[in-house]
C-alpha cells in the first residue's frame, strides 16, 4: 500500500516568519513550482479564504438600534417619556396620543433612515467593488496565473511588483536583479513612517503592506486571512481607506448641536417664567415643554439628507463613489491637480517617427521604429513606413526587452528605456555618441518630446557557438590524453589516442551540426572527414561559411555586444474630450494644475494641447535642496511662495511623492479645498492629503484604496459629478435653512404666546405640524434647483443666521396673528383655547409649506409634483381648522371666512420675504446669496 501524504493543519503556520526557509517548504509541504489545484481546494478548507471579516458585522436590529441612538433621536425619546411619564395632573390623563404619535414618527424615520442607508452603501460597495487578483504558480499552469486574492493558501507561490498592495504574509524567494533592493511600506500596519528595506532573500512581508520600491519575482505565502500578522491593522486598511471629517458633517452636526442647546435654553427660560414668576399649573407648563421639545426638534433631518444625496450617488456615470459625503465634498473644490498618464492625455505613445535620430550605420528611422515596436513585441503598431506610430504606454524608467528571431532565422535582441540607462549600461558605442545624445534630449524636450533610447544586440550563430564548443572540448581531451601516456614507453599509444579524440571530435562536430539542422547532407559529411587532420581553423571555416546565414539560437544566450542605435521621440497625446473638459472645469471655478514627472518643455507642450496656461515651474527648484533658487524665482515676481504655488499653472519634475504633497499643503494653507487625480505609487503622499482624492482607471491597487473616487474613463465624468455635487448641495443647504427656521419660529412663536398670553398650544398638533413638514422636505429631493457655476462652500454661520432672521420673522407674524385674533376682532373668533388653537394651527402650517419656496434656490420654478403637494396639504389642514373635530385633536371649527382671512394674512407676510429673496438674488454680495 502506498503512503498516505499527511494532511496540514493550523499548527503548521507557527513560526514560519523565522525558521530557514528550507524548513518553511518542509512545514507547508510545498515547492517552488506552486501547488496543484487539489491543495488550493483542501487547504482553503483548512485555512478558509483569504479575507478579513469587516469591523462593521453586526445584526440588522442593532444597526436599526444604532440609528435610533442619534442625538436628535435621544432628545424626542425624552420628550416621549416627558409625555407619558411627567404629563399628569390637572383632572386629565397622560398624553398617551403625543407619546405614540413620538415613537412612531421615531421608528418611521429611523427605520426608513436605516433601510436607505444599508440599500446605498450596497449599491456604492457594489460599484466600486475591485476584484483583487494576485500573479500565482500553480502546477498545470504554464507560467504565472491571475488568481482571485480571496483564493491564496499557505504554500502558494506569488509575485509582487512595485504599487502592489502585499495580499499576504509571505517569505522573499527571488526578487528582481535590476533593482535588487526591495522597500515595503508598512504604514498602514506598524505607524513606522518610513518604508522597510527587505535586504535578502527569506524577509517577511506581511499582508496589507504596500511594495513601494523594487519588485519581488518569488514569495511564498505563510500566512492568509485571520491567521496574517497585522490582521487588525491590515483589517481598518481595507475596510477603511478614509476617516476624515468632512464640512458637510460639521455643518449637520453644527445645527442639531444648535437646535438641542436652543430648545434647551428657551424651556429653561420657560420654566422660569412658566413656575417661579407665573406660578402656572404644573401640568399646563408641561404641555407647552413638550410643545418646544417637539416644535424645536428637527426629528427627520438625517432622512432627508440621506433621500437627496443617495439617489444622486447611485444615478453617477463614469465615476464611482467609495465615501458618499465624496460627492458633497466636490461641490466646494476649487483647486483640481492632476496627474497627465491616463487622465489627461489617453496613455500612449505617440512616436515622431520624422523626428527619430539615428546613431548606427546603415540603420534607418523606420529600422528603429520597427526596434521600438519590437522591444513592445508589438509590431503591429508600426504598420508601413510613413504611418502613425503608437505603442502602449510605459513609463520611460522601466526598461523593456525583446528577443526574437528574424525571416533568416538569426536572433537578435532589442531594449528601450531611459536614454541614461541606455547610454550607462547598454552602449558599446558610448563614448563616441554620449555628447549627440544629451544634444539631442535637449532638443526633443524643448520641442515639448519626451526621449526613448533604442538598442540592439545581434547573436553570434548557434552552429558557430556550436563548433567551438566542440573544438574546446577536443583540445581538452587531447591535452588529457598526452598527459595521461606522456610516461609510456611507446609513443604509437599517443598517436593512437589522439586519432581516438579526433575520432570523437568528428562525432561531436557532424552531432553539433544534426541538432543545428536536424539533417546533414552528404557533402557536409565528406567536408568534414576530409579535414580532419588539419581540424583547427579549417573545420570552422568550412561550417561558417556553408551555413552561416541559418542560425537557431536560445533565448538565455549572452549575444554580441550592445548598440546604441537610435532616439525615438514621443508625447502621450491628450484626450479628445480632455481640452473641453478643462475649459468647463474652469468655467465652474475649478483650477486645473498639471503635476508631472516631464521636464519643463514636455509640461509646457501638454498644457498648450489641453489650452491651459504655461505659468510652470520645476518642483525641484521650489522644494528641492536649493530652496533658495524657489525664494528667488518668487521675489522676482514679487510673491510667496505659496502665491507662487497658487498662481502657477502646474509643476513639472516632480520626481519625489513629498514634493506633490507640500503643494497640495501649500494649496490647503492658502484656503484652497484641492482634489488629487494620481493613480502611481508616488501620488499616495499627495492623495492622502486632498480634500477630494480620486484615482484614474487603470491606477495602482494602492492608489485606489487611498482614493474616494475611482474615474473610469476622461475628466467629462469629473465635470458631471461637479455639477450633481452642486445640486445637490445646493438642495441640502435650502432644506437646511428650512429646517433651521422652522425650529426657530415654532420655539419663539410657541413661547411669547405662552409666556405673554399664557396660551396653551396642544402638543398633539404640535406633532401633527412636526409631521407635516417632515413629510413636505421630502419634497425637496425632486427639487429643480440650477447647480451653481462657482464652488458652494458649507458654512455654519451662513445658515444659523438666515434660519433665525427667517424664521423670527415667522414667529413675529404668529405672535401678531394672534394678537389680531386675541385681542381684536378682525378674525371674528371667540376666546376659546381649542378655536384659537385651530386657527394659530391653520396660519402656521400654511406659512411653513410657503416658507419652503422662499428657502429653495435658483429662478428656475418648482417642480409640479412639490407645487401639487404643498396645495393639497395646505387645503387638508384647512379642512382640518375650518370644521369641528372630536377625534384625536378635540378642537372647534373656525369656518370658511375667517380661514380666507389667514390665508390672506399669510400671502401679507409672504411678500416680504419673496422681495428678500429677489433682492438678495440681485446683490453682488447679499447677505444670502449662496442660499436664497
Amino acid at each position: 500500500m502506498g503512503t498516505t501524504k499527511p494532511k496540514l493543519t493550523l499548527d503548521d503556520l507557527v513560526d514560519l516568519e523565522n525558521i530557514p526557509i528550507e524548513r518553511v517548504f518542509e512545514k507547508l509541504r510545498c515547492n517552488k513550482e506552486g501547488l496543484t489545484y487539489t491543495d488550493v481546494n483542501e487547504r482553503l478548507r483548512i485555512y478558509g479564504h483569504n479575507r478579513l471579516e469587516e469591523a462593521n458585522t453586526e445584526r440588522k436590529m442593532l444597526k436599526f438600534l444604532r440609528y435610533l441612538w442619534n442625538p436628535l433621536s435621544r432628545t424626542m425619546l425624552a420628550a416621549a417619556f416627558m409625555a407619558i411619564v411627567l404629563a399628569n395632573g390637572g383632572g386629565k390623563p397622560p398624553d398617551w396620543q403625543v407619546f405614540l404619535g413620538i415613537i412612531i414618527l421615531l421608528i418611521l424615520t429611523s427605520s426608513s433612515y436605516s433601510i436607505l442607508a444599508v440599500k446605498i452603501a450596497g449599491d456604492i460597495a457594489d460599484r466600486v467593488y475591485i476584484r483583487k487578483v494576485s500573479r500565482v504558480l500553480r502546477v498545470g499552469h504554464e507560467g504565472w496565473c491571475e488568481q482571485d486574492s480571496s483564493d491564496l493558501v499557505p504554500g502558494d507561490i506569488v509575485r509582487i511588483k512595485r504599487g502592489d498592495i502585499v495580499p499576504a504574509d509571505a517569505r522573499i524567494l527571488e526578487y528582481c536583479i535590476t533593482d535588487p533592493v526591495v522597500k515595503i511600506d508598512e504604514s498602514n500596519l506598524t505607524g513606522e513612517s518610513l518604508p522597510v528595506t527587505k535586504l535578502c532573500p527569506g524577509a517577511c512581508v506581511y499582508s496589507g503592506s504596500t511594495c513601494q520600491q523594487g519588485e519581488i519575482i518569488k514569495a511564498v505565502v505563510i500566512a492568509t486571512g485571520v491567521h496574517t500578522r497585522y490582521r487588525n491593522a491590515a483589517a481598518a486598511h481595507v475596510v477603511d481607506s478614509s476617516n476624515q471629517v468632512v464640512c458637510f458633517q460639521r455643518v449637520s452636526k453644527g445645527i442639531e448641536n444648535f437646535c438641542i442647546r436652543f430648545v434647551i435654553v428657551v424651556m429653561a427660560v420657560e420654566i422660569i417664567v412658566m413656575y417661579c414668576i407665573q406660578h402656572r399649573a404644573y401640568r399646563s407648563g408641561i404641555d407647552n415643554l413638550l410643545v418646544l421639545l417637539i416644535g424645536g426638534i428637527p426629528i427627520g433631518m438625517p432622512l432627508t439628507l440621506l433621500l437627496i444625496m443617495g439617489p444622486c450617488v447611485r444615478d453617477l456615470n463614469g465615476v464611482a463613489i467609495k465615501r458618499m459625503t465624496t460627492i458633497i465634498d466636490i461641490a466646494c473644490m476649487d483647486v483640481l491637480c492632476s496627474d497627465t498618464t491616463r487622465t489627461l492625455t489617453i496613455g500612449m505613445l505617440d512616436g515622431q517617427r520624422d523626428l527619430i535620430e539615428v546613431f548606427a550605420n546603415d540603420i534607418t528611422k523606420d529600422t528603429v521604429a520597427l526596434m521600438t515596436a519590437r522591444a513592445y513585441n508589438y509590431e503591429t503598431c508600426v504598420g508601413r513606413p510613413g504611418k502613425e506610430l503608437l505603442l502602449p504606454y510605459c513609463p520611460t524608467d522601466e526598461l523593456k526587452s525583446h528577443t526574437y528571431l528574424d525571416g533568416e532565422g538569426k536572433k537578435h535582441r532589442v531594449s528601450i528605456g531611459k536614454p541614461e540607462h541606455i547610454l550607462n549600461h547598454y552602449a558599446d558605442n558610448k563614448s563616441d555618441i554620449e555628447h549627440r545624445v544629451h544634444s539631442v534630449i535637449e532638443m526633443f524636450a524643448e520641442k515639448g518630446f519626451q526621449s526613448i533610447a533604442v538598442a540592439y544586440q545581434e547573436f553570434p550563430t548557434d552552429i558557430e557557438h556550436r563548433v567551438h564548443s566542440a573544438i574546446d572540448m577536443f583540445a581538452e581531451k587531447v591535452l588529457h590524453s598526452i598527459a595521461v601516456q606522456a610516461n609510456q614507453e611507446v609513443p604509437s599509444d599517443i598517436e593512437q589516442s589522439v586519432h581516438s579524440v579526433i575520432e570523437m571530435f568528428a562525432e561531436k562536430v557532424l552531432q553539433s551540426i544534426t541538432m543545428a539542422f536536424q539533417e546533414v547532407p552528404s557533402d557536409i559529411k565528406q567536408t568534414v572527414r576530409s579535414m580532419i587532420d588539419m581540424f583547427a581553423e579549417k573545420v570552422l571555416h568550412s561550417v561558417m561559411e556553408a551555413y552561416q546565414e541559418v542560425p537557431h539560437g536560445a533565448k538565455e544566450k549572452t549575444g554580441g555586444p550592445w548598440q546604441f542605435i537610435g532616439l525615438l521621440p514621443f508625447v502621450d497625446p491628450p484626450r479628445d474630450s480632455c481640452a473641453s473638459s478643462i475649459r468647463e472645469l474652469l468655467n465652474y471655478g475649478v483650477n486645473v494644475k498639471i503635476i508631472t514627472r516631464d521636464q519643463l518643455g514636455i509640461g509646457k507642450e501638454i498644457a498648450r494641447r489641453l489650452g491651459m496656461g504655461t505659468n510652470m515651474y520645476p518642483s525641484s527648484a521650489l522644494f528641492g535642496h536649493n530652496t533658495d533658487q524657489g525664494k528667488s524665482i518668487a521675489a522676482d515676481d514679487g510673491l510667496s511662495i505659496d502665491e507662487l504655488i497658487e498662481k502657477a499653472d502646474g509643476f513639472v519634475s516632480c520626481v519625489h511623492p513629498e514634493h506633490k504633497y507640500k503643494i497640495i499643503k501649500h494649496l490647503q494653507s492658502r484656503k484652497h479645498v484641492c482634489g488629487m487625480i494620481g493613480g502611481g505609487f508616488d501620488d499616495i503622499p499627495a492623495l492622502k492629503k486632498a480634500d477630494i482624492r480620486i484615482a484614474p482607471w487603470g491606477a495602482t491597487e494602492a492608489a485606489c484604496l487611498a482614493a474616494d473616487i475611482l474615474l473610469m474613463n476622461g475628466l467629462q465624468y469629473l465635470c458631471q459629478a461637479v455639477l450633481t455635487s452642486r445640486s445637490i448641495t445646493v438642495r441640502m443647504k435650502s432644506y437646511l435653512v428650512y429646517d433651521v427656521s422652522i425650529a426657530i419660529r415654532n420655539v419663539l412663536g410657541f413661547m411669547l404666546l405662552a409666556l405673554v398670553w399664557k396660551f396653551d398650544f396642544p402638543p398633539m398638533m404640535t406633532l401633527l405640524l412636526a409631521g407635516a413638514n417632515h413629510a413636505i422636505t421630502i419634497g425637496v429631493v425632486p427639487n429643480r434647483v440650477k447647480s451653481s457655476p462657482l464652488p458652494v462652500y458649507w458654512s455654519l454661520s451662513e445658515i444659523l443666521m438666515c434660519g433665525i432672521v427667517l424664521g423670527s420673522y415667522l414667529a413675529m407674524s404668529t405672535v401678531i396673528f394672534f394678537w389680531a385674533a386675541y385681542d381684536t376682532n378682525f378674525f371674528l373668533l371667540e376666546k376659546i383655547a381649542n378655536q384659537l388653537a385651530s386657527a394659530v394651527f391653520l396660519q402656521v402650517c400654511t406659512s411653513s409649506f410657503a416658507l419652503l419656496f422662499i428657502t429653495r434656490t435658483g429662478r428656475l420654478l418648482p417642480g409640479c409634483d412639490i407645487a401639487v403637494f404643498c396645495v393639497l396639504l395646505s387645503l387638508t389642514f384647512t379642512f382640518f381648522a375650518v370644521y369641528d373635530n372630536q377625534m384625536i385633536i378635540v378642537n372647534k371649527g373656525i369656518g370658511w371666512g375667517c380661514a380666507g382671512k389667514i390665508w390672506l394674512y399669510n400671502t401679507v407676510f409672504y411678500v416680504p420675504l419673496y422681495c428678500i429673496k429677489f433682492f438678495n438674488q440681485r446683490s453682488r454680495k447679499g447677505l444670502f446669496k449662496s442660499i436664497l
